[in-house]
């Protein structure tokens, strides 16, 4: 099985962003959107526990067959983020998503066995697919797997009061802190985590 990607925060969201293209649901029929994040800002200092992550979910098959159907079967997360009070970040989070696709044989001609096609996902590195199953015989029924995951250290700052801004990734982030609950947003993904 191929290692997941590993990198930083941002690269993380950049890679989700560009896989995914980045709402996963459970059991929702694709595309789908995270809802946006009210910036309020707040005091983001603290180390953070991943609780919740949405990402925004095209399908992952592009391709002229209306009968083609994907959901999302699974979605989840674990890890830390950090910020200091000096204005360092460090993060250890991985996310998991479990798709589900059926194509019709007739939009897999190019195909003689459903296995090809999970052969040929398991190759794609750019998409961070770590398993792929594909199975049938009047459809392919595939299961994908992708894995993300991101453990790394940068510096930021706060822009505007409710911006979080990573130097070195030169990523931004609307936030909104509570006392016990932060929540990061830039185009893609939504991360909801609690405070440790």
């Amino acid at each position: 099985m191929p290692a997941p990607s590993l990198l930083p925060l941002a690269g993380l969201v950049s890679l989700v962003a560009i896989a995914l293209g980045g709402a996963a649901c459970l059991d929702e029929e694709l595309p789908l959107k995270c809802p946006t994040l009210r910036s309020a800002g707040g005091n983001p200092v603290g180390r953070w526990e991943l609780i919740d992550v949405c990402l925004d979910a095209p399908r992952f098959m592009e391709m002229n067959c209306p009968e083609l159907r994907e959901e999302i079967q699974g979605i989840a997360g674990m890890g830390f983020i950090e910020y200091t009070a000096t204005g360092q970040t460090t993060s250890d989070l991985k996310l998991t998503l479990m798709r589900q696709i059926v194509l019709p044989r007739r939009c897999a001609t190019a195909v003689t066995r459903c296995e090809q096609i999970g052969d040929a996902y398991r190759l794609r590195k750019d998409l961070s697919v770590t398993g792929a199953v594909c199975r049938g015989t009047e459809e392919c029924t595939c299961g994908i797997r992708q894995e993300f995951v991101s453990k790394g250290a940068d510096s930021y700052e706060i822009r505007g009061g409710n911006k979080i801004y990573e130097t070195s990734s030169m990523v931004t982030f609307d936030f909104a802190a509570t006392s016990n609950e932060l929540r990061l947003q830039t185009p893609g993904i939504l991360i909801r985590l609690t405070r440790l």
